[in-house]
């Protein structure tokens, strides 16, 4: 089932990359590994690699190894894994002059959507409860905000998304290295 449903993603990439070398001879290598034939009468012939072991006969510690832990990466490692093949996840993130790091969830739920999407929203609220008093709500005056709190309640959600996916590939029998 695996190599039947790699062989028809692999066909439709083939298909969409005809104008650019490099990924169809990567898309080739990759058909050769996992001994797919996805050739038909409107693709060009799959890049032929001497040196690719045949199926099943290779003597590597992993069927899949995959370089990122955002969201394209974690999904591909767990699909894999779930139709057998042996996985890994390479998530490492150079840390910042400032020693910041950040977890599995890629560049969205570490320091993009999911973060920007938080402090919007506590934004949002803040001028909701200006505003409220307009409709008749009676709210009290000089409500404050504290920036730190906010903060900390961001990264926590944050890093319980990083353990979610760190569960989740562990549920999956995918080796995480960073």
């Amino acid at each position: 089932a695996l190599n039947a449903r790699a062989g028809a993603i692999l066909a439709t990439l083939l298909r969409r990359s005809s104008a650019l070398p490099r990924p169809r001879r990567m898309l080739g290598a990759l058909q050769n590994a996992f001994g797919l034939n996805t050739t038909t009468a409107q693709d060009r012939p799959a890049v032929v690699d001497d040196h690719a072991p045949a199926p099943g006969t290779h003597n590597y510690d992993y069927d899949l190894i995959v370089i990122g832990g955002g969201s394209g990466g974690l999904s591909a490692a767990k699909n894999a894994s779930k139709h057998g093949a042996k996985c890994a996840v390479c998530d490492f993130v150079q840390p910042s002059p400032a020693g910041t790091t950040w977890g599995l969830g890629g560049t969205c739920v570490n320091v993009g959507c999911i973060p920007k999407k938080l402090m919007h929203q506590a934004a949002l609220l803040g001028e909701a409860m200006h505003d409220a008093r307009s409709y008749g709500w009676q709210t009290p005056e000089g409500v404050a905000h504290s920036w730190e709190t906010m903060v900390e309640n961001v990264q926590d959600h944050i890093k319980s998304i990083n353990f979610g996916y760190r569960a989740e590939l562990m549920d999956a029998n995918v080796k995480r290295n960073s």
